[in-house]
């Protein structure tokens, strides 16, 4: 998935993670700021802006950011085949 966040707005997005219990990586960019988000059944499990580790980088991304934000799950989520 890849996609401009004017479309959808990042708390959109982290919502539907949430609601359909992905696992993956969501990688979200501000200009020159990058945001990689890790998530297991649709939890937050991990954050990082450059060196910066943990829920103060998440709280520090803005939500709703003035800048063209994109995003995209470069390692998933993936879903595992139904028999």
């Amino acid at each position: 998935m890849e996609g401009d966040l004017k479309a959808i707005p990042l708390t959109e997005v982290l919502e539907l993670v949430h609601a359909h219990r992905r696992s993956g990586v969501l990688e979200v960019r501000t200009g020159p700021l990058p945001l990689t988000l890790r998530f297991a059944l649709g939890e937050v499990v991990g954050a990082s802006i450059l060196d910066w580790e943990g829920p103060d980088a998440l709280f520090a991304f803005p939500l709703h950011p003035e800048e063209e934000s994109s995003a995209s799950c470069p390692r998933g989520p993936r879903r595992r085949p139904r028999p």
